[in-house]
């Protein structure tokens, strides 16, 4: 039962309040603010249930990645407008407790906010049926979180489409594709650096170290540039390959939340991914006016200083940090100003809370 509005479609007999609705009961019922009508209902007719709105299911939450910032973003600006949060895996980092939004874990949670919620987002899952058995919400909404090139992603959204009443795109290209709702991220500035050394010859690195970030690529680019320090940073399940396989020039400073101490240091940010939907650590670097350098992927596009092919050579990559370092991002406030706070909020809003 949703008591935040009007339920009477015109006068006469409210199931809700349980009264006959004239026209002065209709126009009271209409214009009353939603804790009037609570009040009304708790002292007339029974305890007031509210009704579970909105509610969001992930596979899993880890200490750092893009659908982490997304949902800390989302949480930042809805969390009191979204009932719960379930987490499939049993065991997600510890900052999931801190978004203030309550939390559950395990698929049968899952059913259960499916079978209690109003509407339901989910990221990730390819088998819904299960999730279906015990009811299912009355607008069920999927998210895409990759690019087009993302086979995973791809596979995971043409399945997701034949279940969904609204699908979301992050990226433009796969809201094209898919003929869906795009709601780019944002920028968040708080997360971005005041100041940078464009002096100091120091490159970050900062990505999820799985193959499509490309890590060990940033090894061989290291080796070829004795003369810069390589700052690296990111969890996956190529980090023991990785930091065994680290030359000297570079240091790992393991998964820090926030990049903001950590960029103030560099000169230069490179990106190594072939797939990005966005690129938060990419965008935070440009917010700091400092010199990107990637492919064309996410926001490597239109925001990077040096954006490569992907068949670009280590010489390739070292001519670009060598020609970019030094400078400050061309790019900083255009992007600032594309991927804002109040678009964000604004779209979201109507999805979470419309």
């Amino acid at each position: 039962m949703d008591l935040s509005k009007c339920n009477c479609e015109k006068s006469g007999f409210c199931p809700v309040f349980r009264r006959d609705m004239d026209n002065k009961n209709h126009h009271w019922c209409k214009t009353s603010t939603k804790n009037k009508r609570i009040n009304y209902y708790q002292q007339n007719v029974g305890v007031y249930k509210p009704q579970k709105n909105f509610g969001i299911i992930i596979p899993c939450f880890n200490k750092i990645g893009g659908v982490e910032t997304w949902l800390k973003s989302i949480c930042k600006h809805f969390a009191g407008d979204i009932s719960e949060i379930c987490v499939i895996s049993e065991n997600p980092d510890s900052s999931l407790y801190q978004l203030g939004v309550p939390v559950s874990t395990g698929r049968s949670s899952a059913t259960k906010m499916c079978s209690t919620h109003n509407k339901v987002l989910i990221w990730g899952e390819q088998i819904i049926d299960p999730y279906l058995s015990k009811g299912r919400p009355k607008k069920l909404m999927f998210i895409h979180h990759g690019d087009e090139y993302g086979i995973w992603a791809n596979h995971t959204f043409d399945i997701q489409s034949s279940y969904a009443d609204k699908l979301i795109a992050v990226n433009k290209n796969v809201a094209d594709k898919y003929n869906c709702t795009l709601i780019e991220n944002y920028i968040d500035q708080e997360r971005c650096s005041k100041s940078y050394s464009p002096d100091s010859k120091t490159v970050l690195w900062a990505h999820r170290m799985s193959s499509e970030k490309r890590p060990l690529m940033l090894l061989e680019i290291a080796r070829q540039m004795q003369d810069y320090n390589f700052i690296v940073c990111g969890e996956g399940n190529l980090k023991e390959q990785v930091l065994s396989e680290m030359p000297k020039n570079c240091t790992y400073l393991g998964s820090p939340r926030n990049l903001c101490k950590v960029l103030e240091k560099c000169a230069v940010f490179i990106s190594t991914a072939d797939q990005e939907a966005f690129g938060y650590s990419l965008g935070e670097a440009i917010g700091s006016n400092i010199p990107v350098v990637s492919y064309k992927f996410g926001l490597g596009v239109e925001y990077s200083d040096f954006s490569l092919e992907l068949n670009s050579t280590i010489e390739d990559w070292v001519a670009a940090i060598n020609s970019c370092s030094g400078e400050r991002s061309k790019h900083s406030q255009k992007l600032l100003d594309r991927y804002n706070e109040k678009i964000f909020c604004d779209k979201w809003s109507r999805i979470i809370c419309g």
